[in-house]
């Protein structure tokens, strides 16, 4: 039989490990946080020295595809408001889609001028039947504005039903 001083020991102990374990959860997402802004800003050092625009949107989609380990595409406003596919990392690839204005959750994006997240692309009310079809699963779009004119809209999917899950995060990171 335990004695209470054992038993308050033990939970001392226990309350000393949770702790350890919530520290190390957190320094974690720290480290994490650090080297996902030092990407960033190695990235827009990159950027900064590119003046052709073709180029830059190039590098923009690649190197942000390699940061969310996503298929990713720019998209610009072509005539009534419909997103043209500009660059891709997927040349080829049902990305390559015109999507009407409105349409979509890259549609639904510029619309709304703010970024979206869509975890479950087949269950949301934006999913559009062809990129069903092609397998995408998570989408993440932001959309491009300078000086209050909406230019376009960057966006990352992910295929496959065990594609990792977007975060929180992830948006916030891809509007950077």
């Amino acid at each position: 039989v335990f004695e209470d001083e054992e038993v308050r020991l033990a939970q001392a102990f226990a309350d000393q490990a949770a702790l350890a374990l919530e520290n190390a959860r957190l320094f974690s997402l720290e480290s994490a946080r650090r080297a996902q802004i030092e990407t960033l800003a190695t990235i827009e050092k990159e950027l900064a020295a590119e003046l052709n625009t073709d180029r830059l949107l190039e590098l923009i989609v690649e190197r942000a595809s390699r940061l969310f380990g996503a298929e990713g595409i720019i998209y610009l406003i072509g005539p009534g408001g419909a997103l043209l596919p500009k660059t891709r990392t997927q040349p080829g690839s049902v990305l390559q889609t015109v999507v009407p204005a409105g349409q979509g959750v890259v549609g639904r994006c510029a619309q709304a001028r703010c970024g979206l997240l869509v975890n479950d692309y087949p269950a949301s009310p934006y999913a559009m039947p062809l990129f069903i079809d092609a397998g995408i699963r998570r989408i993440i779009a932001q959309p491009l504005i300078i000086r209050e004119r909406l230019l376009g809209l960057i966006s990352m999917s992910r295929n496959g039903d065990d594609a990792p899950r977007f975060r929180e995060d992830d948006l916030d990171a891809l509007g950077q």
